[in-house]
């Protein structure tokens, strides 16, 4: 099989795929090749070409893959974590009604990845876009303002010790903390203040920007990486342009 064919990757997989097999997952690269170059994640949902490479790709974990077990609720609650923890591993832009609001999918994600539909990941993307809006918009306006550097505070930094923002006073006071934080470490190495501040202006800006200029294929290698891992944190699909800059280096 072609290096170009071989975007699903565990160094633990059997390679004795089948002639079908190969010829599924080589025609759903192609497409995703064709469909993605260029296109941003969009709100409206994944493509036809989408729910083919996750139908392949679940054809593949459950036949090749070492372990021989099937896409279920207990991969499909691993996925979901894992999906969660790649956005917004700090917790910082989801509130927790959204977290409760994705739940209520959790059993239904194996199901719905074995028809080859991932909307869901597209759902939650969408969300978390309006939340990276709200959370830079809150962040920016926390930078510009005074903080007391010598007032004694405590932030949990261990996102296992951490949970999400019930209200929105909650996430606002997380904000201030965070870019207090953030402020000391650049003063503490002797960056002057509006250094500092234009600093984590852009920080966020990026950070913003990068999220909004996902694509599909980045979209669906993120989901589809995240269902992957479930089996064994190895086992990681790879877009085409992944791919090829693996492969490259």
């Amino acid at each position: 099989m072609s290096d170009r064919t071989s975007s699903l990757v565990n160094r633990g997989m059997t390679v004795s795929f089948t002639a079908r097999v190969v010829r599924l997952l080589s025609t759903a690269v192609v497409l995703l090749a064709l469909s993605a170059q260029g296109v941003l994640a969009s709100p409206t949902g994944p493509t036809p070409e989408d729910r083919q490479i996750a139908r392949v790709v679940r054809l593949l974990m459950e036949q090749r893959h070492l372990s021989r077990r099937s896409i279920d609720d207990e991969i499909a609650t691993r996925c979901l974590d894992t999906f969660l923890g790649l956005l917004d591993p700090w917790k910082l832009y989801f509130y927790q009604s959204d977290i409760d609001e994705f739940k209520q999918a959790e059993h239904e994600l194996d199901n719905l990845f074995r028809r080859g539909d991932i909307t869901f990941a597209h759902t939650v993307f969408t969300r978390f876009l309006t939340r990276i809006e709200e959370g830079t918009a809150t962040a920016e306006a926390w930078v510009d303002a005074e903080h007391d550097f010598t007032a004694e505070e405590e932030m949990v930094r261990d996102p296992d010790a951490m949970h999400y923002a019930v209200t929105p006073e909650e996430a606002n006071e997380r904000w201030r903390k965070r870019i207090k934080f953030e402020l000391m470490v650049q003063l503490a190495d002797e960056v002057e203040i509006d250094e500092a501040r234009e600093k984590l202006h852009k920080r966020y800006k990026n950070r913003r920007k990068r999220w909004n200029q996902t694509k599909s294929d980045e979209l669906l290698e993120l989901y589809i990486s995240s269902m992957t891992s479930g089996f064994d944190p190895h086992s990681i699909y790879m877009s085409p342009s992944k791919l090829e800059n693996f492969n490259i280096h």
